[in-house]
């Protein structure tokens, strides 16, 4: 039997799922990622005090829940190593296997266009995930004005799932540009020169660094926003903390078209020996 993140396996402890079958058959719980960990971050990085600031509290509890629920599963999956020695740190006695993120379908060589000369940044995410929202506020807020000052005709395009809801949370006249869910990515990454993974918050692994890698755009990602992915911090991607050094990276690979341009072949080329079909084939 297999159970999808935390509330599946809660119901199914509801209704005495573990207690009728752990014997007779083995219980896989897929995480998707660690849930009190992701609250623990996203309480802390909040730039409200009030009730996000407050659901710290919730931590303690959440990790009990989670501490029971693997406990009482034969096998817990999870997408990373570095997720995996959390939970093996936890000593809860369950074997914790990586299931790895794996593209099944890579985009085609002819989808994949020339890294543009102009001077576009790209933000792509659900709006509802809110690592997303407070990753994108923060850098509009500390990070793009520095870029703005060195680089004057740069443009953020900032899209996906609510964030066309989202409008009238983003300065206006200062090369914004916000879209809602895009169905053919394809156009956007071809104008985009390079993509931002700036996550303060978040548990996991995030597809979206992986996906620029895929369509051979160089990315700048805090560590966070790279955290369990296997891609090399310089060849890859950039990876940059602080507003000082994220704008830096961004502007580096602005105005430098041979980093840029190695850094783009170098993201696809690892991300297709990572994460695509060759390594599919070795996972199963």
């Amino acid at each position: 039997i297999v159970l999808f993140r935390l509330y599946s396996a809660c119901v199914a402890e509801r209704i005495g799922l573990f207690n009728k079958t752990q014997r007779a058959r083995p219980i896989m719980l897929d995480l998707d990622d660690i849930e009190s960990h992701a609250l623990f971050r996203q309480a802390l990085c909040s730039p409200r005090f009030g009730a996000d600031r407050l659901r710290i509290l919730e931590v303690p509890a959440l990790r009990r829940l989670e501490n029971r629920l693997i406990r009482r599963s034969t096998r817990v999956s999870i997408c990373s190593e570095v997720d995996r020695a959390r939970l093996e740190r936890r000593g809860l006695g369950t074997t914790v296997e990586v299931f790895r993120n794996l593209i099944p379908k890579a985009p085609q060589e002819s989808d994949v266009h020339p890294l543009p000369k102009a001077p576009n940044l790209l933000f792509l995410g659900n709006a509802g995930h809110i690592p997303n929202a407070l990753g994108i506020q923060w850098f509009v807020r500390e990070i793009w004005p520095r870029i703005r000052r060195a680089c004057p005709d740069a443009t953020l395009t900032v899209a996906g799932t609510d964030f066309d809801r989202m409008r009238d949370d983003f300065p206006r006249d200062v090369g914004i540009s916000v879209q809602g869910f895009v169905e053919d990515l394809t156009q956007l990454y071809a104008q985009a020169r390079v993509a931002l993974a700036p996550l303060k918050s978040g548990s996991g692994t995030r597809l979206k660094l992986l996906e620029a890698a895929l369509f051979a755009r160089p990315s700048v990602s805090t560590r966070i926003g790279a955290e369990g992915l296997e891609l090399v911090d310089g060849e890859a991607l950039t990876i940059a903390d602080t507003p000082e050094a994220f704008a830096d990276a961004c502007l580096a690979l602005l105005n430098d078209d041979d980093k840029a341009h190695k850094m783009a072949r170098a993201a696809r080329a690892q991300v297709l020996e990572l994460y695509g079909p060759k390594a599919n084939r070795e996972h199963i």
